[in-house]
């Protein structure tokens, strides 16, 4: 993010800041709430990067190989197995 941009984003977030006090309505009030606490939610999602990726697929080519992998069907036994508490 550049500079410029950082100021622009500043600049936008204060005119949204003025007309918010100016606001009188609950109805997009809450709107507004609603839509930032869902921006707020995504963004402290963690992001998979291309790193992360790669690295997994090659530590799953290292026990794909040896038959270090559980199957669906394997992982649906487990769970059955957990539930029945055996």
């Amino acid at each position: 993010m550049t500079m410029m941009s950082k100021v622009g984003i500043q600049n936008r977030k204060q005119i949204i800041i003025e007309q918010l006090t100016a606001l009188d309505d609950d109805m997009i009030l809450k709107q507004v709430e609603e839509l930032m606490n869902a921006s707020i939610h995504q963004s402290s999602l963690k992001r998979l990067t291309q790193r992360k990726l790669f690295n997994g697929a090659k530590r799953s080519g290292k026990y794909i190989p040896n038959g270090e992998i559980y199957s669906q069907y394997d992982l649906d036994k487990l769970s059955e197995n957990l539930k029945l508490g055996q």
